[in-house]
């Protein structure tokens, strides 16, 4: 099959995992431009196959105090409840933490 990926043939119990984006099948994949992954076992645990390569993936833990600052950024990504979630409670939720008032600490950022 062409333009498929597939492991080198001489590794063939090296485990793997490939993301992709699917066909937008539906409107929750649209909304959240939906990345899936596809694992070479059924029986592999993310999680441990991660845990195992950590130049795969960087954890990055935001100060609580910066909250607001990086759910600002995140926005102006799209990325936020709207979009994350289908249905009533995504929208609500986002409708909720956009009009919700701030106090002065809050919008000195």
């Amino acid at each position: 099959m062409a333009g498929v990926w597939a492991p080198d043939a001489g590794e063939p119990d090296e485990e793997y995992v490939v993301f992709f984006r699917s066909p937008a099948i539906d409107d929750r994949i649209v909304d959240q431009s939906a990345v899936f992954s596809f694992q070479s076992d059924p029986r592999l645990v993310l999680d441990q196959w991660l845990e195992d390569r950590p130049d795969c993936y960087r954890k990055i833990i935001i100060p609580g105090d910066r909250n607001l600052e990086f759910r600002d950024k995140l926005e102006q990504l799209n990325v936020n409840h709207r979009t994350l979630f289908s249905g009533l409670e995504g929208p609500a939720t986002w409708l909720k933490q956009y009009y919700q008032p701030q106090s002065e600490s809050d919008s000195s950022g």
